[in-house]
């Protein structure tokens, strides 16, 4: 199973789709680690169960949830090769329920009060560090932005007022969803900071002309978050803010104000270009919830 399992990473990476393939690779990884010699028609219930029980040692409900879906996907690629007939998959409601395992993880938005703090944070001079905090206002202010489509932001996707883009995590699915944002007043001010010149990227987190495949703009998106996330901790130890702020709170923070001011779930649902209601609704509670643990800070 090791071979297929590294086959399909050199496939993925081969193909551009750096991020999947270092998942690939991670599994193959740990399955190696566990039982490296196992075969594809070895691989049951039960030891599915016992593979489980391994990577509960040092893995999260939700670093095991990856894992697992990963190698089903594993799995459904060898029965459509032929390698292992239909009869043998392992997963399933009669065999093993990858959706057992819930994050224990809940998106955690800035309170209003903490919001102000970082909308007001002084420039300091150094544009290394003001450029992060610009970022996390970014995503804030458009909507939720996601991280890797802001540094991907061409500026060819920038006319008439608004932001078009289409989110590259929807882009591997197929489904491509695609984004408008008009370019408010505050994100006017955040693309002041950057000047056109001849890098067709917005922002300084890719060059085209450095940054040529997908490996090395994969690596420099990773390099450039993790950056991001520090600068928004020393901030957040500055204000006095006590939770860990990255730029997941950022989209989190977005759709929390924007329940705190009695929009609608069917509106949120849409801005954040869900494609049902029940992804809206679970969301939705979740950031409520969230709402209610912050009320406890207070006490």
């Amino acid at each position: 199973m090791v071979d297929l399992i590294e086959v399909i990473a050199d496939e993925m990476r081969a193909a551009g789709r750096v991020g999947n393939g270092t998942v690939y690779y991670g599994l193959g990884l740990r399955v190696a680690e566990h039982d490296k010699r196992v075969r594809l028609n070895q691989v049951t219930l039960q030891w599915l169960n016992r593979f489980e029980a391994y990577l509960q040692q040092t893995c999260t409900a939700g670093g095991i949830r990856q894992y697992m879906s990963t190698l089903r996907a594993v799995m459904n690629r060898a029965i459509a090769d032929g390698t292992i007939p239909l009869d043998a998959y392992p997963f399933g409601k009669r065999g093993y329920e990858v959706g057992k395992h819930k994050s224990a993880l809940r998106p955690r938005p800035l309170s209003d009060d903490w919001l102000a703090q970082v909308k007001s944070f002084p420039p300091t001079g150094d544009d290394g560090f003001d450029d992060q905090i610009r970022y996390f206002l970014l995503m804030y202010y458009a909507r939720g932005m996601n991280f890797a489509d802001i540094a991907h932001l061409k500026w060819s996707m920038i006319y008439e007022g608004r932001i078009h883009y289409t989110r590259r995590k929807t882009m591997r699915s197929g489904t491509g969803a695609n984004f408008t944002v008009l370019i408010t007043p505050e994100i006017a001010a955040i693309l002041e900071h950057f000047p056109q010149g001849e890098n067709e990227y917005v922002f300084r987190i890719l060059d085209h002309r450095i940054h040529s495949t997908p490996q090395q703009r994969h690596y420099r998106m990773n390099k450039c978050r993790a950056k991001l996330n520090d600068t928004m901790r020393e901030v957040a130890a500055r204000c006095g803010i006590t939770m860990n702020v990255t730029s997941y709170v950022a989209r989190h923070t977005f759709g929390a104000v924007l329940l705190r001011k009695g929009v609608s779930k069917r509106e949120l649902g849409d801005a954040y270009g869900h494609k049902d209601s029940a992804t809206t609704e679970h969301y939705a509670e979740q950031l409520i919830g969230s709402e209610l643990d912050h009320l406890q800070d207070l006490l």
